[in-house]
């Protein structure tokens, strides 16, 4: 009788125990299909942002014919153009790190400096390119042209009381700094060798400032008015005192690039 008991004592516990077994199994198998299907988004998301049938693009470099008057690093723009072009989702990028390593630090810089100077690449440096076996179908070269600051001359605007009425002893001045800078780009095609793309790009911001000026009436007035409205930077009231700084190189270099890399085919 007491065999019997024993028996009948545990035989729930072991019952109890197969229970959460079971249950402990089926967890196990909900927690690995999870886990395949997060890996399995994780994948998509991966395949979706670097998909192997986009085309790539090699970046060689951004150039430059001349020395500008306002300090730009160049040696930044390679990676700032390859950003704007992954930012676009059209196509991949190989980097101008990666082509540097490929055909060397020597022949590298050979080929943007003749780039620099001429616009255009000599047919063994093409040749080099192409014997590179670099990860790319194009490759793409961009040359800073030119860069020009000007003040246009100063335009006289009426002046305006509140209640829209024109003041005859006041007038309003403003000032005009334009810059305009290009850039030139162009596309190799690293199977045939052949420039199969070539485009120029042109931005003219302008910088604006203005200043209320007092004209006619008493002249001793005027004199005191025009001096108070001159005298910020220069007493001396000069008319180049009035211009504001012009807008910034790398604004309209980036502006370019963006362009660049918005309108570059990539098929």
């Amino acid at each position: 009788m007491q065999k019997e008991k024993a028996i009948y004592f545990w035989a729930p516990q072991w019952g109890c125990v197969y229970r959460h077994l079971m249950m402990f199994i089926v967890l196990l198998v909900l927690l690995q299909l999870s886990a395949c299907s997060a890996r399995q988004g994780a994948s998509a998301d991966v395949s979706a942002i670097d998909d192997p049938e986009l085309p790539r693009i090699a970046v060689i470099g951004v150039s430059q014919a001349f020395v500008p008057s306002e300090r730009l690093d160049v040696l930044r723009l390679p990676t700032d153009l390859a950003a704007l072009l992954a930012g676009t989702g059209d196509t991949r990028v190989t980097s101008s790190d990666t082509v540097r390593s490929a055909i060397g630090a020597g022949p590298y810089d050979e080929i943007m400096a003749t780039y620099a100077r001429y616009a255009q690449l000599t047919n063994a440096q093409i040749q080099r390119l192409m014997a590179a076996k670099l990860p790319a179908a194009r490759a793409l070269l961009v040359r800073l042209e030119s860069d020009k600051i000007e003040k246009l001359p100063a335009v006289r605007e009426d002046v305006f009381d509140t209640l829209g009425r024109r003041l005859a002893d006041r007038e309003r001045h403003v000032y005009i700094v334009r810059r305009t800078t290009e850039m030139s780009a162009q596309l190799i095609d690293l199977r045939s060798g052949n420039v199969v793309w070539s485009r120029q790009y042109r931005v003219s911001p302008e910088a604006r400032s203005a200043s209320s000026k007092r004209v006619g009436g008493d002249f001793g007035a005027s004199l005191v008015e025009n001096f108070r409205s001159t005298i910020v930077g220069d007493a001396t009231g000069s008319q180049a005192t009035q211009y504001p700084l012009p807008a910034s190189l790398r604004d309209s270099v980036i502006a370019l690039l963006q362009e660049i890399a918005y309108s570059v085919p990539v098929d």
